[in-house]
């Protein structure tokens, strides 16, 4: 053991040697959290080639050393979050009792119960510091998405260290989460008792932790999306509500809670699903949604949207279930950086006189769903004032004069006979005001959910006004597709009209 504490410090020492300069801005950040917080100047900051984590680093004269891969692609707010942690320790003098608890653990190595207590004693450390970064944040969800982003990098401190990514980090993040038992000072042994309780008691908060774990009211996080954000209890508003937030490294991506029961009882009917939502910070796009399942996929979607902050407000969908409709998914979904609150989620059969909110389909046509990457700036309905060759047409339109990103419209099919051939898909389109572009795209994907073709007329974009005109794209699917989606999109400001698309086969 004397051995192991020993080649932990010249660990430290080497890696304190083979560190650079922190970067000006770096530095001024570090500097800045000081002066903040009331405290005297930090220790340096320097960078560290191959460092998992940031640490502190020695006992009688600390230095922080950072990752090089963390900073640059880290948030600033979530590495000021970290750098937070690091300054507790300092401000705290950890690293001196670190060095001191290292001495008396080996001395006494062969006591079972001072590895216990050594155990607690770093992982209340942990949490102590943890809490203190989280006050100086205002935000302790900042600290909470901070050190979820460090999940993404593998960790190994040295023993002699101290590490934001120290201790049981997923027991940390949940105790960060809304609804969490605060944490109290009492004497040291029932102090480590209680902290016992607390990690045990908040294990339920953070709904997608382990592959065990289960909503009781039946929605999952799904997908990509379960590395880069969170879905928990919000135990303090009600035992029905959640909360989906973001809390990965980029400002971007898609989280999707959702629940799926089966569309039996409901066919034939109007169905309506609603549930208190409540938005904050939320930079792209959140909202409630239903999406109905057929034998051929999706028959009807649709969402009702939210972005920013605001108070609790009650909002809803409403479809049609048809004859042959086999799955009825609901949930929520935010976009980008943010967090969305749910309360009460309810589903019920409704009449005739609740009008459906759902506007993206054709009279016995395609059926269309709203997606991109700003879906809420964008609107789909059947146009009353336009017709062509007297049929109806859909508009698609912008609803903001910068919406910021893109909208789609996408609908979708098994490839069938298709496969393995040229596949042309064409449309009447009109356009009018289009300050980004627009266009026709089709996409072939495989079993598994890859894309294996994909064409949205990048190359040769709609822009601008026009009048109908017969647009038509090719795109060869590969013998191993095994799903064509397709649609139409519109990136930034401007209208498109648009006739229901038609897939054909392509002969040369």
């Amino acid at each position: 053991m004397t051995l192991r504490l020993a080649g932990g410090h010249m660990l430290i020492a080497h890696q304190i040697r083979s560190a650079r300069p922190a970067p000006r801005a770096l530095a001024r950040l570090w500097s800045h959290l000081a002066s903040r917080t009331n405290g005297p100047q930090p220790p340096p900051i320097r960078i560290l080639e191959g460092l998992r984590s940031p640490l502190v680093a020695g006992w009688l004269r600390p230095v922080l050393l950072v990752p090089a891969g963390l900073w640059g692609p880290l948030d600033p707010t979530a590495l000021e979050a970290l750098l937070a942690h690091e300054l507790a320790h300092i401000r705290r003098h950890d690293p001196l009792v670190n060095a001191l608890q290292g001495v008396v653990e080996a001395l006494l190595f062969y006591h079972p119960a001072v590895w216990w207590i050594s155990r607690r004693i770093r992982h209340e450390r942990e949490l102590c510091c943890d809490d203190q970064a989280a006050a100086w944040c205002s935000d302790p969800l900042i600290l909470a998405e901070a050190l979820t982003a460090l999940g993404g990098f593998s960790r190994g401190t040295p023993m002699a260290a101290l590490g934001a990514a120290g201790g049981d980090l997923t027991a940390r993040v949940r105790r960060l989460l809304p609804g969490r038992s605060p944490r109290t000072t009492f004497a040291w042994a029932p102090m480590l008792a209680l902290a016992l309780v607390i990690v045990a008691a908040t294990t339920s908060h953070l709904l997608h932790a382990s592959p065990g774990a289960r909503d009781p009211m039946g929605f999952s996080l799904l997908g990509e999306g379960r590395t880069a954000y969170l879905w928990a209890q919000a135990s303090d508003i009600g035992p029905d509500a959640r909360m989906l937030a973001h809390a990965g490294v980029l400002p971007w991506g898609r989280g999707v809670a959702s629940r799926t029961i089966d569309a039996s009882t409901y066919r034939g009917h109007r169905v309506r699903f609603t549930a208190r939502m409540r938005p904050e910070e939320i930079r792209e796009f959140g909202g409630l949604w239903m999406r109905i399942e057929g034998p051929s996929g999706t028959m009807a979607h649709d969402t009702a949207f939210t972005r920013g902050s605001g108070d609790w407000e009650t909002r809803g969908v409403v479809l049609d279930v048809p004859q042959d409709a086999q799955l009825l998914v609901t949930g929520v979904v935010l976009g980008g950086r943010g967090r969305l609150w749910m309360d009460l989620p309810r589903l019920e059969l409704v009449d005739a006189r609740t009008p459906t909110t759902y506007k993206a389909c054709f009279p016995g046509g395609t059926n269309w769903m709203l997606a991109g990457n700003r879906p809420d700036a964008y609107s789909v309905d059947i146009d009353p004032g336009e017709r062509l060759d007297g049929a109806p047409v859909l508009r698609f339109a912008s609803t903001c004069v910068n919406p910021g990103g893109f909208g789609t419209l996408v609908a979708g099919r098994p490839v069938g006979s298709f496969r393995n051939r040229p596949v042309r898909l064409s449309a009447w389109v009109r356009g009018e005001n289009i300050k980004g572009w627009g266009g026709l795209w089709l996409r072939a994907d495989g079993a598994s959910g890859q894309t294996l073709a994909f064409d949205n007329m990048s190359t040769r974009p709609l822009k601008g006004t026009f009048p109908w005109q017969r647009i038509e794209m090719v795109l060869e699917i590969p013998e191993t597709a095994a799903r064509m989606e397709f649609g139409v999109l519109l990136q930034g400001a401007g209208r498109l009209w648009f006739t229901d698309p038609e897939l054909t086969p392509h002969t040369p």
